[in-house]
This record gives structure tokens, C-alpha cells and sequence, in this order.
């Protein structure tokens, strides 16, 4: 297994560390990659939550602008076609 990050000891190496002396992952045990992606996310998720949350106020705010234009080119639509 490969794993890229941009600083040594990161938070995820040294919870997988930990992990693999614990004899959680070794050859005669496999081990789901399901279980390994979830110890690495679970280290980050609590960071990402602030972003993700300003992630989805800014889709909401790009969705109702859409619906606001949507509605009022329809209701000039049905103007113009009266």
C-alpha cells in the first residue's frame, strides 16, 4: 500500500502506525481496504466539516439564484407569449 501526504507524521500515519503494531492489519488477517480509507477519513472529517458546511451554504445560495431567474424568465416567458 502506498499512502501520498504532504508532511511526515501526519495525523493518519501515526494512527495507521499505531494500528499495524497493535496487530490490527498483517498478512494472515486480511484486512478490508473499506476499514484502512476509514481510519484514514475518520482522522480528517472532523477538519473538513466547517468546509464541507460553507461547501453546501454556497450551492444553496447558487440554487435559490437559479430559481429566482428561473422563475422570472418564466413569468417574462408567459408575458411575452400573451
Amino acid at each position: 500500500m502506498i499512502l501520498l501526504h504532504a508532511m511526515q507524521n501526519s495525523r493518519a500515519q501515526v494512527r495507521l502506525e499505531k494500528a499495524f503494531r497493535a496487530g490490527h492489519y498483517h498478512e494472515a488477517f486480511p484486512t478490508s481496504p473499506l476499514r484502512l480509507h476509514l481510519l484514514i477519513i475518520s482522522t480528517y472529517i472532523n477538519e473538513w466539516r466547517w468546509y464541507m458546511d460553507d461547501l453546501g451554504k454556497q450551492c444553496l445560495a447558487i440554487v435559490n439564484t437559479t430559481l429566482v431567474v428561473y422563475q422570472v424568465s418564466s413569468k417574462l416567458t408567459r408575458r411575452i407569449g400573451e
